[in-house]
């Protein structure tokens, strides 16, 4: 999604839980280039998963704009295969994920089309497709295994982050708001029900109450839980927040995150673990670079 009103404009945000405690260190070292997409036809990249049959592979697929399709990029930065999603529909794009197959058995992708910049959608859908294995040069139509129509249980919202968590199966949505008060929902039926609010104090210092934080930089672009289900992480434009996971999300997001540098790029987006247990982050534009930050 393109950011709006981003730039001189601030705003004061009143913090009330403990993210306004000092945030634990981050496990991770400085992000560096892994590579730059060599596609021109990957422009958007607004969502980002890694491989878990094909080593050393991830696949991305482009915000708005573009059809429903995603595609395998190699560790050069290559593309290795486009792979189309028959039957369906790509109104906003903003995020994906690799998670268990809601059939129980096997590994999936899932496309959040849950872009809504003016608020106006009502309905929502997340499409499932068995994850491929890739083979380069070999493009090819998925059938959707599954698609998920849902509503949120208060009021229409814009968001970019989304996982499946690897245990529960729960697919988790986390709204993008200007003033960096988001809510966490989980879908429950055909209904997001919200479960946690997650302020984003990206301009806080320890022990204030209060700071001014440029319009647009708590918002979250992206987010990812990782294969064990112990950590979530939620970037904006400027930076990431990991939490260790609880026993509730509540409880979660209430904790102190760390806080995690990411590199200034054009407009950071997508965020995701790595086999390795590191993250790997994705920018609009095109050719734009892919950075890994490696863990400690």
């Amino acid at each position: 999604m393109r950011r709006w009103g981003i730039g001189l404009v601030a705003l004061a945000v009143l913090l009330t839980g403990s993210l306004a405690d000092p945030a634990r260190a981050a496990g991770y070292a400085p992000a560096t280039v892994a590579f730059t997409f060599a596609d021109d036809r990957i422009n958007e990249s607004s969502g980002v998963a890694a491989a878990s049959l094909t080593p050393g592979v991830i696949f991305t697929h482009n915000d708005s704009g573009d059809a429903a399709r995603f595609f395998a990029v190699g560790s050069a930065g290559q593309t290795l295969a486009i792979y189309t999603v028959a039957g369906a529909g790509a109104i906003d794009w903003e995020e994906m994920a690799r998670g268990p197959a809601s059939s129980g058995s096997g590994s999936s992708l899932y496309f959040a089309d849950i872009g809504n910049n003016f608020r106006t959608r009502r309905v929502l859908t997340i499409y499932e497709v068995a994850e491929p294995v890739v083979v380069p040069g070999q493009d090819a139509t998925l059938p959707i295994a599954a698609t998920r129509h849902l509503s949120y249980e208060d009021i229409p919202h814009d968001a970019e982050a989304f996982f499946v968590h690897p245990v529960t199966r729960e697919l988790v949505i986390v709204a993008k708001e200007v003033h960096g008060l988001s809510n966490v929902y989980v879908a429950q039926g055909t209904t997001l029900v919200r479960v946690a609010t997650v302020p984003m104090p990206l301009a806080m210092t320890p022990g204030t109450t209060a700071a001014l934080v440029p319009l647009g930089e708590m918002e979250i672009t992206g987010g990812a839980i990782n294969d064990a289900g112990t950590t979530i992480v939620l970037r904006t434009y400027v930076e990431a927040l990991e939490w260790r996971v609880s026993d509730s999300y509540a409880a979660t997001f209430a904790a102190a995150p760390a806080r995690i540098a990411l590199p200034k790029t054009t407009q950071g987006e997508a965020i995701t673990y790595t086999p390795g247990g590191g993250l790997l982050t994705t920018t609009e534009g095109v050719r734009g670079p892919v950075h890994v930050l490696a863990p400690r």
